[in-house]
């Protein structure tokens, strides 16, 4: 598949369609190295937005508020702007991929099906019109009726949180059940 990069004009849009909210390090993996260099061009350039075209689709790749960690996504079509889901950050940078290219490349086996990728990773969404991509400064993305957050206004996953619910006597009961194990064999 021809693979170039471009920046994103300022009424950049997503069609309306199903999409992929992920960290696109998941899905791009053999051709990662490339994303990153347009994304960081030189040593003293960081793109904080990038527009990947891939065939005949497009892939819109933007900076998070923090870097890595959890997003939600949510959808302000639904009562109390109802969190679709939450996807994980290992790359610092979220992505809107067609299911239609996620399609095509299971179909060349250039990836592995998607199914697992609802268990944390990625968020399925579906536009129902055209959309203009509204960036924010602060990591923050709206497409149409969507919103992915990542400034931490919105998470409900706060990791000093828990860290606070820690409990060391669960951590304790898991050390024997480790070691009853390890006797067993």
């Amino acid at each position: 598949m021809q693979v170039s990069f471009r920046d994103p004009n300022e009424t950049e849009k997503l069609m309306a369609g199903t999409y992929l909210v992920i960290d696109p390090c998941y899905i791009f993996r053999s051709g990662w190295d490339k994303v990153v260099d347009a994304l960081f061009p030189d040593e003293k350039t960081n793109k904080s937005r990038i527009v990947m075209e891939v065939g005949t689709h497009k892939v819109y790749i933007w900076s998070t508020a923090y870097g890595d960690g959890r997003y939600p996504v949510m959808d302000a079509a639904e009562p109390d702007d109802d969190i679709k889901g939450i996807v994980g950050v290992d790359a610092g940078v979220l992505s809107f991929i067609p299911a239609a290219l996620i399609a095509e490349m299971e179909s060349e086996a250039l990836i592995e099906e998607m199914e697992p990728v609802n268990v944390g990773l990625g968020v399925w969404v579906t536009l129902t019109e055209s959309s203009v991509i509204v960036d924010k400064e602060d990591g923050d993305l709206e497409v149409g009726h969507l919103w992915v957050c990542t400034c931490g206004c919105a998470t409900g996953d706060d990791e000093d949180e828990d860290e606070d619910d820690w409990d060391e006597d669960e951590d304790e009961d898991w050390e024997e059940e480790e070691e009853s194990d390890e006797s067993d064999n």
